[in-house]
């Protein structure tokens, strides 16, 4: 248009692909099965594009295009397809696609920009976007975590307001006396009436929400109706079944645990029980591995559930170990608190926002079935049989739990933020000498 002559080249699939003398090269979106097939053709080709970028070709790929050129594309699947590997990023296909306006900003220019989305896919690990996303759905997930980090406020801000107003003593706490029954069967089935009725009260009003908001809100066909009271069903049953075994069996083996080992001659032995303790318990929380498999898949494959795993075992192995330091020397929880969460909050500072939120998220979690019936069990017994006060010196581990995911998981984050942007620096190192000999070579 200003008196340059361009030369404009087409090039698809069963062309050979040549692109080492092009100064621009322009890639469109797919749909998701024509992706995978470019996708495989072009695996023919990445010497060629590699020394296209390195001599300073510029690729604008949009839509989905540019998902190619990372590490891999996980399909709707679960199948893993390797990427041009030309960047560290990696996406992950769901089931559902994402229709929707974006409001963006950019560093290129100023004001903002309106985009339209349409996709099925979430890219984790991109260093340096385009646009950033103010309003609608990029490919950052830094607000689907946090949700139950948040709820946790209630409950405790709810405790506090109660010990204000009602205020309690904290005497000795009576021994606790079982009842036996006379066979194994009759001491859960003793259980069932009491824990049932527990289970009715905690489920009503959730029945009650539905039963409201299917007669106004949801237009549910008679099957979906059907479905849903099924699995409402099923949820009582298994709710039951879980609490029966965790008052007949769980919390009373858990205290019968911590006071044998508390009577050992060598006392700071519980604190390497409380070690080992805490980092099992966390494997056996139903809710990590879930949170965890949901951390791997929004993130693309690029936090992985195994790295996640190991940070929530180093924080809840340092949790319980040291709350069982407070049971043995009597030592006030707000020595550990206080500087735990000053320690946490400073850490968001430096911290990539999802990783803040999914620590917050970390904390609920791991506090979760195991931690609040056999950990909080061990605990108490190994302060009775030490001769301590249970209410002052035992209570507190699950808040201790909820307060260390905080800090290794934010941890976590800055590490893996470093690591994204030295990995940034090296490509651009490698990149820039090739680039000022190309320059020299085109001039």
């Amino acid at each position: 248009n200003k008196g340059q002559t361009v030369e404009v080249e087409y090039q698809s699939i069963d062309d050979t692909i040549d692109i080492s003398g092009a100064d621009f090269v322009f890639i469109g979106s797919a749909t998701e099965r024509n992706q995978k097939v470019a996708l495989n053709y072009l695996q023919n080709y990445k010497d060629n594009i590699k020394s296209a970028l390195d001599n300073g070709t510029v690729i604008l790929a949009t839509g989905n295009s540019f998902e190619m050129f990372g590490q891999s594309v996980t399909d709707c699947d679960s199948v893993k397809h390797d990427g041009l590997m030309f960047f560290p990023y990696e996406t992950a296909e769901g089931k559902e696609r994402i229709v929707t306006d974006s409001l963006c900003v950019t560093s290129l220019r100023g004001g903002d920009i309106i985009g339209f989305v349409n996709k099925a896919s979430l890219t984790a690990g991109v260093t340096s976007p385009l646009f950033d996303v103010k309003q609608g759905s990029g490919n950052g997930k830094d607000d689907s975590f946090g949700l139950i980090g948040l709820a946790s406020i209630g409950p405790v801000l709810s405790v506090l307001i109660l010990g204000m107003l009602h205020k309690g003593r904290t005497r000795a706490v009576a021994e606790v006396v079982e009842a036996h029954a006379s066979t194994l069967l009759g001491h859960f089935w003793a259980l069932v009436p009491e824990v049932a009725g527990e289970v009715g009260m905690a489920l009503g009003p959730l029945v009650a929400l539905f039963v409201i908001f299917r007669i106004f809100l949801l237009r549910l066909t008679r099957y979906q109706t059907i479905r849903t009271g099924v699995g409402l069903v099923y949820t009582f049953l298994g709710l039951v079944c879980f609490f029966v075994g965790v008052k007949g069996g769980f919390i009373p083996a858990g205290r019968e645990l911590g006071a044998i080992l508390a009577q050992h001659d060598f006392r700071y032995f519980l604190i390497l029980v409380g070690v080992a303790l805490g980092a099992l318990a966390v494997c056996a929380e139903p809710a990590v591995w879930v949170l965890n498999a949901q951390v791997e898949e929004v993130s693309g494959g690029h936090i992985k559930r195994g790295v996640m795993l190991v940070s929530l075992c180093i924080g809840v192995a340092a949790a319980v170990g040291m709350s069982m330091l407070r049971v043995v020397t009597g030592l006030s929880i707000w020595w550990f608190l206080i500087p735990g969460y000053i320690l946490a909050l400073a850490l968001t500072l430096f911290c990539p926002r999802m990783f803040t939120a999914i620590a917050f998220d970390s904390g609920g979690v791991a506090s979760g079935p195991m931690a609040s019936t056999f950990i909080l069990a061990f605990t108490l017994g190994a302060s009775r049989s030490l001769g301590g006060n249970p209410i002052t010196d035992a209570f507190g581990v699950i808040a201790m739990i909820a307060m260390t995911p905080l800090i290794t998981i934010q941890i976590l984050g800055i590490l893996f933020d470093r690591r994204e942007k030295a990995a940034v620096r090296r490509r651009g190192a490698l990149r820039k000498p090739a680039s000022s000999a190309a320059g020299e070579e085109r001039s």
